[in-house]
């Protein structure tokens, strides 16, 4: 039981770590679009658009797969 509990935190833990490293991907992107770019078109935008929601779906599936949840962001796993 304990060997379990230690597994789920572990995974917990690395959900956390795709997620953080998914949000900063997506915050950057668009940084980079509005502040850094001088002039941005609409089909630029599409793209970010698009390529944040494929930094986003590899966090969906692994909650899904690991938790049973589709989330975004796993909450805490308690001691019981």
């Amino acid at each position: 039981m304990v060997n379990f509990y230690k597994n789920k935190m572990n995974l917990f833990n690395l959900s956390r770590i795709i997620s953080l490293v998914s949000f900063f991907c997506i915050v950057i992107s668009f940084y980079l679009l509005i502040f850094e770019k001088k002039s941005a078109t609409i089909d630029e935008l599409v793209l970010v658009v698009l390529v944040s929601i494929s930094y986003l779906i590899p966090v969906l599936i692994f909650n899904f797969v690991c938790f049973r949840e589709i989330t975004f962001w796993i909450r805490k796993i308690r001691d019981k």
